[in-house]
């Protein structure tokens, strides 16, 4: 029987569809943590919120959670222009913070985040769940024993699917509010990608060159964009982000001696395989029901309890938050774009 006296304490800013169906089910299903409160500041919608996922408490005033000596640490789903206030208001207050992608809106935000809590000793992690599927971890390991010989080009899509839901509720108003997201649709599944690509790659993102839809001449909030990349030792790559109806999402990388791909792991999905495909040997491994956003909230805890950085840090929140802020300069000036080391 779990010592629930002993388990993580979480709280919980942010009660929108994403934290309803995967954070809150995630930390209740977790045996390293448990869910204490909720905040919103709508106490009614807390409490509905509270009484499905079995959190004992409520507050519609952050400060009064962030007080809460019971809560070890806050995972924070509120919309993106609020991030930074939320992270700063957790960090001063002692409290470890898992956010949610984008860590920021914009670089300079994500440099005093993690500045704050550097100084303050608190642990700073971003939700990039995709780094937690099984898949990728493996191909990570072989594209770095050299499976794949050097790699010379990779190609990453993440697309929402789309289809089916054209008589879904509405998003909230804020997701198509460019100066509330920090972009765009690449805000939804590009910053993923991005992360992924340097994940599994080892390698960081040097130079952006990226066009959009037509939407984004008439409005500025594009619903597919695409972007040419290069990577640290001129590595090329490819990358893809936004909506359709039926996305092939899928990561591919090519080397010297062959070519590793992961499919059905990129998205909100439990599974995955991974297809090493050469001239001497082809492998081809399914991956079946995995928790990734349990694996992802019990990683952070052990890395507060261990002392050591997240799996995916501020630091990278902050690398990703570069190369968007690249490619949003570079669909406004319709050029190359290098980044700052």
């Amino acid at each position: 029987m779990t010592d629930t006296q002993n388990l993580f304490g979480w709280g919980l800013t942010g009660i929108g569809r994403h934290a309803n169906r995967f954070v809150a089910p995630a930390i209740c299903r977790s045996s390293k943590g448990r869910l204490i409160a909720v905040f919103s500041r709508d106490i009614e919608r807390a409490r509905t919120f509270a009484e499905r996922h079995g959190a004992p408490s409520v507050y519609n005033d952050l400060d009064a959670l962030l007080r809460d000596k019971r809560i070890n640490g806050v995972f924070i789903c509120s919309p993106n222009f609020v991030h930074k206030k939320h992270v700063l208001l957790a960090a001063k207050a002692g409290k470890h913070i898992l956010c949610e992608k984008p860590l920021a809106t914009n670089v300079e935000d994500c440099l005093e985040m993690i500045e704050v809590c550097s100084r303050t000793g608190i642990r700073l992690g971003v939700g990039f769940h995709l780094r937690h599927n099984p898949t990728h971890i493996l191909a990570k390991e072989m594209i770095a024993s050299g499976a794949i010989g050097e790699l010379l080009f990779a190609e990453v899509q993440y697309m929402h699917a789309t289809a089916g839901k054209e008589e879904a509720r509405p998003e909230a108003s804020w997701r198509r509010d460019p100066n509330s997201t920090g972009g765009g649709s690449f805000m939804g599944t590009g910053v993923h990608a991005v992360d992924l690509l340097r994940f599994i790659s080892g390698r960081e993102i040097t130079h952006v060159s990226a066009v959009a839809d037509a939407n984004w001449d008439v409005s500025g909030f594009e619903r597919i964009v695409q972007v040419s990349l290069l990577m640290t030792d001129h590595r090329v790559a490819s990358l893809c982000a936004g909506g359709l109806k039926y996305p092939s999402n899928q990561l591919v990388l090519y080397g010297t001696s062959a070519t590793l791909r992961c499919s059905g792991s990129i998205g909100y999905t439990d599974r995955g395989r991974l297809e090493l495909i050469s001239e001497k040997e082809g492998i081809q491994k399914d991956f079946e029901k995995c928790d990734v956003y349990v694996k992802e909230v019990d990683s952070f805890v052990e890395s507060v309890q261990a002392g050591v950085e997240p799996n995916a840090s501020g630091y990278d929140g902050l690398q990703v938050a570069k190369v968007t802020s690249g490619i949003y300069e570079s669909l406004r000036s319709k050029r190359l774009v290098a980044l700052n080391p």
